[in-house]
């Protein structure tokens, strides 16, 4: 008898079963990355763009850097990461299971706006 491992819809690690071995986090994370959050406000390379060029925009206002002569720029993935930043605050002072979905959907988001050239296969 082959012994695999996976996962049972979020119990955790189990031995002796045939099951997906995707953790059920991932596939939901996925689904929502895939679909009502880009339903509802589009592209995740646009969104997160949009939103760097406001966060620019903002940080010069308050004078915490110039965008122009300081040489700093806040991009896309920046945006993810700040985003990610914020739910590990969160979690910290609550952990939840919100906060670990949506770290992996801006983890997820991060990597579709990043340009990786180490990844397998690209």
């Amino acid at each position: 008898m082959t012994r695999e491992i996976g996962y049972d819809l979020g119990k955790g690690v189990s031995e002796g079963r045939t099951f997906d071995p995707v953790h059920p986090l991932l596939r939901e994370a996925s689904s929502i990355v895939n679909g009502p959050r880009q339903r509802d406000y589009g592209k995740p390379e646009d969104n997160h763009r949009r939103t760097a060029v406001l966060f620019n925009a903002y940080l010069n206002a308050r004078k915490v850097f110039h965008p122009v002569k300081d040489s700093v720029q806040l991009d896309a993935e920046d945006v993810c990461i700040l985003n990610i930043l914020q739910k590990i605050s969160r979690h910290a002072h609550s952990r939840k299971h919100d906060n670990l979905l949506d770290i992996v959907g801006w983890a997820t988001n991060a990597h579709i706006v990043g340009d990786y050239t180490d990844v397998p296969g690209s």
